[in-house]
């Protein structure tokens, strides 16, 4: 990994020696290995002026986007380089091309930029690389002020998504105007979730003694690696373009790029240009994926940047972000169904729902409620629950148990190669990372059968590429005996009271039938619960046995370099509790107050007062946010990442028991603060309905909690049986006796929908969670319930308020139900938070914001009606009917002019040779068409116009839009067909 801070942080980090060990112009290889020369051999004769580490710690700034008109020399350039990525010095070719083709230019605009990428294509193919590097370099250089800035900011890769904020910090005034402009852009960009990073305003390390030290601790030496004989790679399958192209888009936008320089978005604007260059990245992810990679590369496609941030709380967190080739490598291995099957027939025996497990969180903390629950209720006293902590887990696990876990579980993931350095640990920002833990937890927390032999030794891996045809899944591979055949079953466990003094008997808590005999670690251990999200565990049982299995727990996973970090640890117990001295330094707490992944699980009474603290912090968060001075941006923030996203996960795991009304009162408030606009009880509940339906997206938490909460006790309850022992799982499936169940199903809120409690009761009968889309399913119908309502109650109203009598009161209830129905058309609200391509244009001053906030919302856009000023004949109401159906002043022909050139636009890329307002017929005293082209022979003519569905010259217009969306547009479509203008 490296620092991009100082060169101390690069050496000490990348190769764990003294500074003074690396002498300049040499390649690091943290593998410990002896420097290699091939990174300077040239390719067909030539020499490359620098080597990867150089590349990689250049800090040379690429460009975010490639231009349209450079994408054809790049593309066919990227493409022979990956193919030439055989050896050293080839693959340092392709580590290099981004830093040294795409990097930043000194000239901005489009042209100039384009004009730049074709240069450096030409000096590259004329064998040019030291005037590029020495170009690319200078570049940097010059514009190192504005690297300074932006090391002020995290640096977020795909899994660094931080959405909470990480200061005190009231409102934008409160930081930098830098930070403020970085926040826009970002949001501009359409990277929601880093633009709120941006926000936390989490600043960097001191390039100093005491963060290398830190650094050092956090990133520790490892021993030798075990012998490749005893481990059996499976070849790996060649992923296709499609399942590549498929996991570069669901990257999050604005991915960061690695050492590199190289980024996702770089080559999602590559791709489709030629299917060769598609072919050419799948072979370069294929040869990461099967370790086919020359040795000098190893530790510099595998390894990462890393950036020291400052924890609120005091010390240092890194951040890594690896290669984007290396990251795609990994998450097409993770898509394989092999190994998301992994979760369930493997991970689940260890308690472990951090990996592969459908609503994993969610059954991990209904198990820990119902077993606090059933212990309080009980006034068991010999009993508790054991929250484990590790201390810098995922960097000090041992490779070599890494290795020996997937050998075992998941061989397909060491390839042909496996190539991994000797630092210990998982690295941060991996797509494989959480799995290799979740492996290795798994043989801690279930350790192997002692009589299982170690697997049979693969055969010697061909130095050529695996076959193509090569299985991608192997199924759930088992460990297999000396002789190739299966290891004899591991003895079932011993059963409580059998004559085993280590594990005392359990009294019986739940049920009194004895407890069942299972392979998982429960019946080993004796305990009433166990379940684990990656490093996050907790246990429950009898104290005497929880003291017990943790000794046991502890050594072994001493054993794989994980040191439990007791001081963090937590002990649940009831009040007069006895604690053995096994636990003894694990500080104590009443059940009433357990926690689990940031989610209270104790009683109704300390969620509350965990909801509420909860509900401040994410208050003042939207109040950040509505602080902005991008109107537009805010609200869009505002949306995706603050108010009821913010909470959605204390929802699902508290549901009715809190009032989450607080926070819609909270975003209310803002979207008043970021468009001035005061919304009444109509408006607030159109503008909390989804976008589909007309509204704007802000949705009530109020009345999705209880929802949540009974769609997450559903989801969770098929590991349930994986999570607590037979005592225990009768009372944890017995949702009669779960208060927080209780008070969501019986939440006057969910009274008025009977269709809702009906799937729901039925559910209950059947046990069917629509599979894990409960929560999903339930919102959709009470949203569509609650917009029927609304439309009633808002014509009603129209007609108690006295103002319009007779027609003009029918056609205005028309037009409101018209308004609603058009804004739920397809692509209707496409202006109101777009999307990753939109067009930045659409970003909308914060007048006209208000404007189509208060059209959209049905609020009056004037305070009193007034004279056209265009046409001085027509009254200009309130609701601005008039003025976006007024022919004068040319709005609605610029607007007519303007959605006509877009088609033509199309037609001309099609290569259709569209003709606009040229006369096609022989009869001049026709109107001439809007568009016209010539197709096998056939003159196509297109009419296009733009219809405003509340006109008060067309009523018809206004009754077909009340009836479905679009149906203005429909009524004139079906009028020019029976009365051709042509």
């Amino acid at each position: 990994m490296w620092c991009p801070c100082s060169r101390a942080y690069r050496e000490a980090v990348a190769g764990g020696r003294e500074p003074a060990a690396v002498p300049p112009r040499t390649p690091v290889e943290p593998s410990g290995g002896a420097p290699s020369a091939a990174g300077r051999d040239g390719q067909q004769g030539g020499a490359i002026p620098f080597s990867f580490e150089e590349v990689a710690t250049a800090g040379i700034r690429t460009l975010e986007r490639v231009p349209a008109a450079a994408k054809p020399q790049v593309s066919a350039l990227f493409e022979t380089v990956l193919r030439a990525a055989t050896d050293d010095a080839g693959w340092l070719r392709a580590y290099a091309f981004a830093p040294l083709v795409l990097s930043a230019t000194h000239r901005g605009g489009r042209k100039a930029v384009t004009e730049a990428l074709r240069r450096r294509v030409r000096l590259w193919r004329a064998g040019q690389l030291e005037t590029l590097w020495a170009e690319a370099r200078a570049v940097s250089a010059g514009k190192g002020d504005r690297r300074a800035r932006r090391r002020a900011y995290p640096v977020a890769d795909d899994a660094d998504n931080r959405l909470e904020l990480q200061t005190d910090v009231e409102s934008v005034d409160d930081l930098d105007g830098a930070t403020v402009r970085q926040v826009l852009r970002r949001a501009r960009d359409r990277c929601y979730s880093r633009a709120v990073s941006a926000l936390s305003a989490a600043q960097t390390a001191p390039a100093d003694d005491a963060t290398l030290a830190a650094l050092r601790e956090l990133h520790p030496p490892a021993p030798e690696l075990p012998d490749d004989r005893s481990l059996r790679p499976v070849a790996v399958a060649r992923p296709s373009p499609g399942v590549i192209r498929r996991v570069l888009k669901k990257m999050p936008k604005g991915t960061a790029a690695g050492p590199s320089g190289l980024s996702a978005q770089h080559l999602l604007d590559l791709w489709d240009v030629s299917g060769s260059f598609k072919e050419a990245v799948a072979d370069a992810v294929w040869a990461l994926s099967s370790g086919r990679v020359a040795s000098a590369a190893r530790p510099y496609l595998f390894g990462a940047r890393l950036v020291p941030l400052v924890k609120k709380s005091g010390g240092i967190r890194p951040i890594a972000c690896g290669e984007i080739l290396r990251r795609v490598a990994g998450k097409v291995l993770a898509s394989g169904r092999a190994i998301k099957d992994l979760g369930a027939n493997v991970l689940l025996r260890s308690g472990q729902v951090g990996v592969s497990v459908k609503a994993g969180a969610d059954a991990g903390v209904h198990a820990i409620r119902r077993v606090a629950a059933l212990y309080r209720d009980r006034d068991v006293v010999d009993r508790g629950i054991l929250q484990i902590d590790f201390a810098n887990a995922f960097n000090t696990l041992r490779r070599e148990a890494i290795i020996c876990s997937v050998n075992r579980h998941a061989p397909q993931l060491l390839g042909a190669d496996r190539g991994i350095s000797s630092q210990c640990g998982v690295q941060q920002g991996d797509p494989l990372g959480p799995l290799l833990f979740s492996l290795v937890m798994h043989d801690v927390v279930v350790p192997p059968n002692p009589g299982e032999q170690p697997p049979v030794p693969a055969a010697p891996a061909s130095s050529q590429a695996p076959v193509e045809s090569a299985p991608a899944s192997l199924g759930q591979p088992e460990p297999l005996d000396a002789a190739g055949g299966r290891p004899t079953p591991p003895e079932p466990a011993q059963a409580p009271g059998s004559g085993d003094p280590a594990v005392p008997p359990p009294p019986p808590v739940g049920s009194p039938a004895a407890p069942r005999a299972t392979d998982g670690a429960l019946s080993q251990a004796g305990l009433d619960l166990l379940t684990f999200f990656l490093d996050d565990g907790a246990a429950g049982g009898e104290l005497d046995t929880l003291g017990h299995w943790l000794q046991g727990f502890e050594d072994r996973a001493a054993a794989v370099g994980l040191s439990l970090n007791r001081g963090k640890c937590r002990l649940s117990v009831a009040p007069g509790a006895t604690i053995p001295e096994a636990l003894q330094g694990i500080e104590t707490f009443p059940l009433d107050d357990i926690q689990h992944l940031g989610v209270p699980c104790g009683s109704p009474e300390t969620m509350r007062a965990f909801v509420e603290e909860a509900a401040k912090s994410a208050e003042r968060k939207m109040r950040m946010i509505a602080s902005l001075p991008d109107a537009h941006v805010a609200l869009t923030l505002l949306k995706f990442c603050a108010g009821f996203v913010s909470v959605v996960h204390l929802m699902r795991a508290v549901g009715a028991v809190f009032d989450f009304a607080c926070i819609d009162q909270a975003t209310q408030s803002c979207l008043a603060t970021i468009t001035g606009i005061e919304t009444d009880a109509s408006a607030w509940a159109l503008a909390s309905l989804p976008v589909r339906l007309g509204g704007l997206g802000l949705h009530s938490c109020a009345d999705t909690a209880a929802i949540a909460h009974i769609a997450a006790t559903f989801d969770g309850e098929a590991c349930l049986p994986s999570l607590v022992t037979p005592y225990v799982l009768p009372h944890a499936m017995l949702l009669d006796e779960d208060d927080t169940f209780l008070a969501s199903l019986e939440d006057p809120r969910l009274a008025p929908f009977e269709s809702v409690l009906e799937k729901i009761q039925n559910v209950l009968q059947a046990r069917d969670n629509y599979g894990g889309r409960g929560q999903k399913v339930w919102s959709a119908t009470v949203h569509d319930e609650r917009r029927k309502a609304l439309l009633i109650s808002m014509t009603e109203e129209l007609g108690r308020s006295g103002r319009l009598q007779g027609s003009a009161l029918a056609l205005k209830q028309v037009q409101v139900r018209a308004r609603i129905q058009s804004c739920s058309a397809q692509h209707a609200s496409a202006w109101l938070y777009g999307n990753a391509e939109a067009d930045p244009r659409l970003w909308l001053s914060p007048a006209e914001l208000a404007v189509a906030i208060r059209l959209r919302l049905g609020l009056p856009i004037a305070p009193m009606p007034s004279i056209c000023r265009l046409c001085g004949t027509g009254s200009a109401d309130v609701d601005g009917v008039h003025a976006r159906s007024c022919f004068s002043g040319g709005r609605r022909t610029r607007m007519h002019n303007a959605l006509r050139d877009v088609i033509a636009d199309f037609a001309r890329r099609g290569l259709l040779a569209p003709a606009v307002e040229r006369p096609v017929f022989s009869n001049t005293e026709r109107k001439r068409p809007d568009i016209s082209y010539v197709r096998d022979g056939t003159t196509v003519v297109l009419d296009v116009a733009v219809t405003f569905p509340l006109q008060p010259s067309n009523p018809q217009y206004a009754k077909r839009a009340a009836e479905k969306p679009g149906g203005a547009a429909t009524a004139y479509a079906t009028a020019v067909k029976e009365a051709p203008l042509y």
